[in-house]
């Protein structure tokens, strides 16, 4: 988490996230925003975007730019919690969404 170290940021996030940013948090938010053609842009500095789509958007640009071999790696969904039962455990795993967010 790169806001860490910046309690305000983070705060600021946190409001963003809500739908509760002050006219003081667009402000600020306004004093970072950069143009992807100005000479200034760095490729390599966060980014915020309004949905998960944009966000998709981008790090697949990305990465397909790469030039390094890619790799996927298959995962296993599990829920391990002693408390839940196994058929409480199995119910969690199939109301996960599908969506890869």
């Amino acid at each position: 988490m790169r806001q860490k170290d910046d309690l305000e940021f983070s705060k600021l996030l946190n409001r963003l996230r809500v739908n509760q940013a002050t006219d003081v948090d667009m402000a600020r938010g306004k004093l970072c925003e950069i143009s992807v053609s100005s000479p200034l842009y760095d490729i390599n500095s966060p980014h915020l975007f309004a949905e998960n789509f944009f966000m998709h958007s981008f790090n697949d640009s990305l990465i397909s730019k790469r030039q390094q071999k890619k790799v996927i790696i298959s995962s296993f969904t599990s829920v391990v919690f002693p408390k839940l039962t196994r058929d409480r455990q199995e119910n969690a795993i199939r109301t996960l969404p599908n969506d890869p967010n």
